[in-house]
């Protein structure tokens, strides 16, 4: 299905090409480009199987194939009784991660745009509530506020570029837009941010990364605040990027073009 995808649909072919060109630092036209984008775009079937199997893998000793790094810098955030905003990319199997979390008996609640298909989006949403999830649109603020005063686990993925408003950041040396959304809402209710990441090991086993919350210092909760913790928040997720490029489902142009070799 993926190396169907990467021949296929040439939009998700270039723009992955253009992400694996600055990963690599290498013109998008190389072998070693080439080859990283086609493993990228053939991660996302490994995602898609693995979402579409949970219930089984729920049913049948999951807690030998979902390994867990860092649960206690979590459950530290969840005693201060503000909730806790986990914040990933979209690599590895990251639905499974929320299951996982779920399963573990945490409260969670994922954060989604909202599908052009609403027959799709009903049915991603019910897939996603059977493995214990609660999902809540992107455009429900007051929801996700919901959820954080009682103490609840936010998940939301940060890695999809902004077209207009967002932060401006630094992500592996290149500027790039996204959302500010985890930032502002730590800053309104006091809520610890937490890298999280849910990467698939050689063995088929899966790891879930998580935390150590990210420290800031509230201060008037300007723009300026949530522009250093949104950077903070990035800076926290480029390692799992750097090693593991490979599962970075990224179809879209991430980054502003500042090279020509780069972005041509």
């Amino acid at each position: 299905l993926g190396w169907l995808a990467f021949v296929l649909w040439p939009r998700i072919r270039d723009n992955a090409r253009l992400n694996a060109g600055y990963l690599l630092g290498f013109p998008k036209d190389q072998e070693a480009v080439d080859r990283l984008a086609r493993r990228m775009v053939q991660s996302y079937a490994y995602y898609i199987a693995d979402f579409l199997r949970l219930p089984t893998l729920h049913r049948n000793g999951w807690e030998s194939q979902v390994l867990f790094q860092g649960r206690a810098d979590l459950d530290a955030a969840v005693r201060e009784g503000k909730g806790a905003i986990l914040v990933g990319v979209h690599l590895g199997s990251w639905d499974l991660g929320a299951a996982a979390l779920a399963w573990r008996k945490y409260p969670v609640n994922v954060i989604v745009e909202d599908q052009p298909s609403p027959f799709l989006g009903q049915l991603v949403k019910k897939f996603r509530k059977d493995s214990g999830v609660n999902v809540i649109s992107s455009k429900n603020v007051r929801a996700m506020l919901r959820a954080l005063k009682k103490g609840e686990v936010l998940c939301l993925l940060i890695d999809r570029p902004c077209i207009k408003g967002g932060e401006t950041v630094d992500f592996l040396g290149y500027p790039a837009t996204v959302p500010s959304g985890a930032a502002t809402l730590s800053l309104l209710t006091g809520a610890k941010v937490l890298p999280a990441a849910v990467v698939r090991l050689p063995d088929s086993r899966f790891m879930v990364y998580l935390g150590p919350s990210i420290p800031y210092h509230v201060n008037g909760r300007t723009p300026e605040q949530a522009q250093q913790l949104t950077q903070s928040i990035m800076t926290s997720l480029e390692w799992v990027v750097r090693r593991h490029a490979e599962q970075w489902c990224i179809y879209h142009p991430f980054w502003r073009s500042t090279s020509p070799s780069l972005g041509s």
